[in-house]
């Protein structure tokens, strides 16, 4: 299947071979082992993939001499699939294995093998495979964004346990020679991986590592992760850490990519003390366009929703996320074509699609 999409083909394919994985009587070395489950990166969650991997985990393990680059590869491979209990079987096959390992893994396998855990969830045998991956990130040296975002997307699915926090903890000194800069699919992976942390040392530690990198980056996050990274430190309140990434954000310019969140970034802003603080409300008071408080349209009122990410809604247009343009001029008024665009009419001066400005 390797170098395939996930198509019925291919799940004809896997289902044609899981009977064949199941009666080979052959011994799989660690090559096979690689090669077999890396294959599988391109497949997602089915009942044709969980049949391969029912038949492989016994192959797992029966395997003796399992390499770093197999384990890396193997577990890559598992990147799309999704938590179940063909899954945590080679997640159990795998796990002392990965403890048994006795050569220096590379960054590449490291980061392979936590990318691969993504969608796994926080099961007792996913955990078990963190806990014997974390030592081996003591071995990792000038890692770059790729291998960074990697290892934290990793940790998406699984919780605030204690093995995460572990890999927190072993991760973030690395942040600190690693090498080139965050690129923004790399930010948005280590976000969206650590953004269901709690409050605790390691988590903290994290923030602090990765404020220095996202403000040294000349790429801009999208939104979506400005939203994330707030939500995070909202949840953790204040610090250092969080003041630090505040800081990160406004310096790299970042917060102007998100109106969803500016009313949050506000008010964590205000209740960090320091210069930090006095960075970011400088960076949102240079966009009064984004402001909740700056005058509406008529019309519109400004709410936030459960999760308190501000909207806007109108009677006559309804409800969005986006914050309707500046206040009309007098005399005019927006109004919705019935294509759904905005156009604007002044009973002197007529109906235009562009924004009527003063004159």
């Amino acid at each position: 299947t390797w170098g395939f999409h996930d198509c019925k083909e291919v799940r004809a394919t896997l289902a044609a071979l899981a009977p064949k994985i199941a009666t080979c009587s052959e011994r799989m070395n660690a090559q096979d082992i690689g090669m077999s489950f890396y294959a599988l990166h391109v497949c997602s969650d089915s009942p044709e993939l969980r049949a391969v991997l029912a038949a492989l985990a016994p192959k797992v393990v029966d395997c003796s001499g399992l390499d770093e680059q197999a384990m890396g590869n193997a577990l890559y491979g598992l990147h799309r699939c999704g938590d179940c209990a063909e899954a945590r079987a080679v997640l159990a096959a795998f796990a002392p294995k990965i403890t048994a390992l006795d050569e220096p893994p590379t960054n590449q396998g490291v980061s392979g093998a936590f990318f691969g855990l993504r969608n796994m969830g926080a099961s007792a045998e996913m955990r078990a495979v963190l806990a014997a991956l974390t030592p081996k990130v003591a071995f990792c040296r000038a890692l770059t964004s790729q291998h960074i975002g990697n290892m934290l997307s990793g940790l998406q699915t699984a919780g605030d346990c204690e093995e995460a926090r572990g890999a927190l903890a072993a991760l973030s000194p690395k942040l600190a020679d690693s090498v080139g800069e965050l690129t923004a699919q790399n930010m948005r992976m280590a976000f969206f991986g650590i953004r269901e942390f709690g409050d605790s040392t390691e988590c903290r530690a994290m923030l602090a590592a990765l404020a220095p990198l996202v403000a040294a980056t000349s790429q801009s996050m999208d939104a979506q992760t400005v939203e994330r990274a707030v939500k995070l430190l909202a949840r953790l309140g204040g610090g250092s850490e969080v003041a630090a990434m505040l800081g990160a954000l406004a310096r790299g310019g970042h917060l102007r990519k998100s109106s969803h969140c500016f009313d949050a970034l506000k008010r964590l802003a205000a209740a960090v003390p320091g210069p930090e603080s006095e960075t970011v409300q400088a960076a949102l008071s240079a966009f009064p366009e984004l402001c909740a408080d700056t005058a509406l349209p008529a019309g519109w009122t400004h709410h936030l929703n459960q999760d308190g990410v501000p909207f806007y809604h109108h009677p006559e247009h309804g409800s969005q996320w986006h914050k309707p343009g500046p206040k009309l001029p007098e005399g005019w008024a927006m109004h919705t074509a019935p294509d759904g665009r905005t156009f604007y009419h002044h009973d002197s001066c007529g109906s235009q699609w562009e924004f009527p400005h003063r004159q």
